[in-house]
């Protein structure tokens, strides 16, 4: 399984890693293209400022909960015992699937 998360990038100065090579997304969070292409807007706004390390750090804020559920969601889809009842518990309370949802993806 790969290891999901956001990748720890050299720090080379002026490198502002976006998309694939700045994370790897759990197929749970489902908006890869969203997240790359917001990372590639937020790269341009710190780069304009040369902000390499302010960059990593908002990047990293923005994205740690989405990667932590869309994470915890992909390992609870694996396991036949706890993904059962789940999706059972989410027929009768869509409420759940609307969070586990909003979760893992990203505002923009």
């Amino acid at each position: 399984m790969p290891a999901f998360g956001i990748k720890n990038t050299p720090n080379w100065q002026d490198t502002y890693f976006i998309g694939d090579a700045a994370m790897t997304i759990p197929p749970a969070c489902g908006n890869g293209l969203s997240m790359a292409i917001f990372s590639g807007r937020l790269a341009a706004e710190y780069a304009v400022k040369r902000q390499v390390h302010e960059f990593k750090t908002m990047w990293n804020e923005r994205c740690a909960s989405q990667m932590f559920w869309g994470k915890t969601l992909h390992m609870l889809m694996l396991n036949p015992s706890l993904n059962r009842p789940v999706v059972g518990l989410t027929h009768y309370f869509p409420v759940i699937a609307k969070k586990l949802f909003e979760l893992t993806r990203q505002p923009i």
